[in-house]
């Protein structure tokens, strides 16, 4: 594995973010690797797990399909369980054994999705990088394919809340606190990548109410309207202020020695 990569990600893998983003959504997503990965995921990364179904796999790969080259048999097996399960997608995940057999994820989806008229796509993912960049990949393939991007836009204020996952809010009530945060102040709500979203969710992304660049002009009244303010700006100080942690530093530092002074 040296020879593969000099340094490992301490954290959650490339490979389990990509499950982590999209659990909910409604699709069929394969870990390409022998068995293991998967119960590693779903006891170490995934909570959801023990009260929601996600059709999450692993393609079980043995020593000699790896040394032939098999990969009818990863396509065989997937077109099987999707044509029995109907996924609204299908995603094959990369682990440290194909990244070095020099797996095609591209040309393995191409011929799914034309055996199942189901879309299919791959990660090429190695197991050597945080979950922030398979989930970054996985909702970056999401928004490319599953969005509707004629959609009408909002007449309100709205957003799409992106990065939700229990890999950094756990199921805690973290999530709901910041769906609600935002909520509370006017914003309505299209989809939040991806806890307690659905794909058809997912779909409706592009409603929300953005500001492009090159309409930002537009904006310039408002923005004038409210810095001439003097009440709103004071509030918005106050509002600042409150929130900001003059000691931060200082109480990292004494964290830091705290944790040291106990270390034998």
């Amino acid at each position: 594995m040296r020879q593969t990569s000099g340094f490992i990600s301490t954290y959650s893998a490339d490979t389990f973010g990509v499950c982590s983003a999209l659990f909910e959504l409604g699709g069929m997503v394969v870990m390409h690797d022998a068995s293991g990965c998967n119960s590693t995921y779903t006891t170490h990364d995934e909570p959801r797990w023990y009260d929601m179904d996600s059709m999450v796999y692993i393609s079980g790969l043995t020593e000699i399909e790896v040394i032939m080259g098999d990969d009818a048999k990863l396509i065989a097996d997937i077109t099987e369980a999707a044509k029995e399960l109907s996924p609204k997608f299908i995603a094959i995940a990369g682990t440290p054994i194909p990244a070095m057999t020099g797996f095609d994820f591209d040309a393995a989806s191409a011929v799914i999705t034309a055996e199942t008229g189901i879309p299919a796509f791959g990660f090429k993912t190695t197991g050597m990088k945080s979950y922030i960049y398979g989930a970054g990949e996985a909702f970056l393939r999401i928004a490319d394919g599953m969005v509707n991007k004629d959609i009408t836009r909002s007449e309100k204020p709205s957003m799409n809340i992106l990065g939700l996952t229990p890999l950094d809010y756990s199921i805690n009530g973290s999530a709901e606190s910041v769906i609600s945060h935002f909520a509370e102040k006017g914003y309505e709500i299209i989809s939040t990548w991806a806890m307690g979203c659905t794909l058809d969710d997912v779909e409706k992304a592009g409603a929300a109410r953005l500001v492009p660049e090159r309409e930002l002009d537009k904006a310039s009244p408002m923005l004038e309207e409210m810095l001439s303010d003097g009440g709103r700006r004071e509030a918005m100080a106050a509002a600042a202020l409150a929130a900001a942690r003059p000691d931060a530093a200082d109480r990292v530092v004494l964290c830091s020695e705290d944790m040291l002074a106990h270390v034998e």
